[in-house]
Order: C-alpha cells, then sequence, then structure tokens
C-alpha cells in the first residue's frame, strides 16, 4: 500500500484478498488499482478497470454527496487510450478528447445493496 498524505494506494492483491475475504468468495479477479482517499469525511473509492481495452475507465463510489445516497460515477475511455501509467482520470492525466462517456448515479441505500448482491451474485457465477 502507497500512502501519500491521508490518501492510500491499496495495490490489487491487498484490496482483492481482503474483499474476498469478506465476501466468503474464492475466484480471483482483476482489477488495475484502487485508491481511497481518507481525507474526505467518508471514503471515496476509485478504481481503474482496464482489463478489457474496448470497455476501460474508471469507477468513483461517493456516499452522501446527496443526503442518504451513494453516488457512482463512470468514466469510459477510449479504447486506444492508454492507461497504463495513469492512475485516476483527471485533466492531466487523461484528456477530455479520451473521455467517450462520464455518468453519476445517486442509488438508496436499498439500491445500493441490491447492486452490490448482484455484482456478488455475477461473481460467484463465474466459479
Amino acid at each position: 500500500m502507497k500512502v501519500s498524505g491521508l490518501s492510500a494506494q491499496v495495490d490489487e492483491a491487498e484490496a482483492v484478498s481482503g474483499m474476498l475475504q469478506i465476501c466468503g468468495l474464492s475466484r480471483p479477479f482483476r482489477f488495475t488499482s484502487m485508491t481511497i482517499n481518507a481525507m474526505e469525511p467518508t471514503p471515496i473509492i476509485r478504481l481503474k478497470c482496464n482489463s478489457v481495452p474496448y470497455r476501460q475507465g474508471f469507477i468513483e463510489v461517493t456516499p452522501s454527496i446527496h443526503d442518504g445516497h451513494i453516488n457512482i460515477e463512470t468514466w469510459n475511455i477510449k479504447p486506444e487510450a492508454s492507461l497504463d501509467n495513469v492512475s485516476w482520470v483527471d485533466d492531466r492525466s487523461v484528456p477530455d478528447a479520451d473521455v467517450l462517456a462520464n455518468i453519476e448515479l445517486e442509488l438508496t441505500a436499498g439500491e445500493a445493496e441490491r447492486l452490490a448482491g448482484a455484482i456478488l451474485a455475477a461473481i460467484k457465477a463465474l466459479d
């Protein structure tokens, strides 16, 4: 784990190992990086996903932008854009021209729980 100020870059093995143990899953899966920003009052989770280049991008999960909701924001990045040396989408690392789409959704706690359950069920179905 790399720590810079109050932000921690969690390497893939640490993050995945912990999540799999919590969720009771055995199948290894891959994402490129996860950052947890502890400077926020509630942690922000950021993921870079580029294991399938034509569907590469970033996901950010932030609680309480709107009271009682969880914000999920995604960025879809052009397949030809290299994300190898990019840890997060921002103006310096990913030019606007490389961003194909940016979507934000606000989920209630119940909706977020159903989404989490669906993701866990999909992971188990891969076994």
